[in-house]
């Protein structure tokens, strides 16, 4: 009679979780590591069916995508904060966080308009004084 599920995950975590942990660390800072780490045991327990009788190999392998699925992820996150910044600073915004004057109620232009007017100025790289005069005051912000 074979163990159920629960005992056969418990086994492979049991045996298999100092090595795949060693694997993460000697590629990742230990917070990055521990995350691949838990990722790779949830995927094993959701995948129990797929896992092989020896699964060290395959353990290691999902480690290995879960780092990597992390640093894809951080790669994204600093592509965006740049491109974020760079459509701050094409609205003349020197420094994050800073707020902007709402002046819809004045032009009676709606702030969705506003918002979708800035992001045209971001993704066509049009100076904010070539554009409308919406746009031209977010080049006033408020500390």
């Amino acid at each position: 009679m074979s163990d159920g599920p629960r005992e056969r995950f418990e086994a492979i975590f049991a045996e298999h979780f100092d090595s795949v942990l060693r694997f993460a660390l000697a590629r990742a800072q230990p917070e990055v590591a521990k995350d691949a780490v838990a990722e790779t045991f949830t995927a094993a327990w959701r995948s129990l069916d797929d896992v092989p009788p020896a699964p060290r190999a395959w353990l290691l392998a999902v480690a290995r995508r879960k780092l990597a699925d992390h640093y894809r992820a951080a790669g994204r996150r600093e592509a965006l904060q740049a491109r974020n910044q760079d459509g701050l600073q094409l609205c003349g915004v020197t420094e994050p966080g800073t707020q902007f004057v709402d002046s819809s109620h004045k032009s009676g232009v709606t702030k969705d308009n506003d918002g979708k007017t800035l992001a045209a100025i971001s993704w066509s790289k049009v100076p904010a004084s070539d554009t409308s005069p919406t746009a031209q005051t977010a080049r006033n912000p408020v500390k």
